[in-house]
C-alpha cells in the first residue's frame, strides 16, 4: 500500500487479490470518473463531465498469474474500457506480460504500470495532468504519439485525461 488514506491510495496488488480471491467472497468494482474541462478549439470550456463503470465480475489473481486481471459485466455511462483486459496479467517496469503486436513494454513507454491487452481503452495509473502529447517517438518505424496520462478511452478518448478516479471494490 502506498499513498494517503485522505487523498491519493493505491492498495497494492498482493492486497486487492487476498481480498477478492482469497476471502471466498465474489467482489465487484466501480469506477467512478471526472474529467478536465473540454479544450475545444484552443479554449477550455470550463464544464467537467462525470460518469462511471461497473462491472459485476472483479478479480485479481496471484503473483504466480503474474495478478491477472478478471473483469466483466459491464453496466455504466461512459462505456466499456476494461473488458479487453479480462484474463490479461499486469505489467509494470521490467515485466513484459502486455498482450501487444509491439515488442516494447507497453508500462515503461506509457510510464504507467497495468493490464495492457491490444488495444487498451483504459490505463487508469497513468500520469496526472491534462496535456495530450507530451512525447512523439519512433516505434517500428512508425510515428507514435505517447499519452501518458489517465486514460478512459470509450468515453474520452485517447487524447483527453481524467481529473479523478475512484476504483472501489465490494462484496456482491
Amino acid at each position: 500500500m502506498f499513498g494517503s488514506l485522505n487523498g491519493n491510495l493505491w492498495m497494492g496488488l498482493e492486497f486487492i487479490n487476498r481480498v477478492t480471491i482469497g476471502m471466498g467472497l465474489d467482489y465487484e468494482m466501480r469506477i467512478d470518473m471526472r474529467s478536465f474541462p473540454r479544450l475545444i478549439n484552443n479554449s477550455f470550456t470550463g464544464s467537467r463531465e462525470e460518469g462511471y463503470a461497473k462491472y459485476r465480475e472483479f478479480s485479481v489473481g496471484d503473483s504466480a498469474s503474474f495478478y491477472k486481471l478478471h473483469v466483466s459485466d459491464y453496466s455504466g455511462n461512459w462505456g466499456d474500457s476494461m473488458s479487453k483486459n479480462d484474463g490479461i496479467m499486469f505489467t509494470a517496469n521490467g515485466t513484459e506480460n502486455d498482450h501487444d503486436l509491439i515488442s516494447v513494454n507497453c508500462a515503461e513507454v506509457f510510464v504507467a504500470p497495468w493490464w495492457y491487452a491490444l488495444g487498451s481503452d483504459s490505463r487508469l495509473t497513468g500520469q496526472y495532468g491534462m496535456i495530450v502529447p507530451d512525447h512523439v517517438g519512433y516505434l517500428d518505424n512508425t510515428m507514435t504519439y505517447f499519452y501518458h496520462g489517465i486514460m478512459w478511452k470509450t468515453h474520452l478518448g485517447s487524447n483527453e485525461h481524467m481529473e479523478m478516479i475512484e476504483m472501489k471494490i465490494r462484496p456482491k
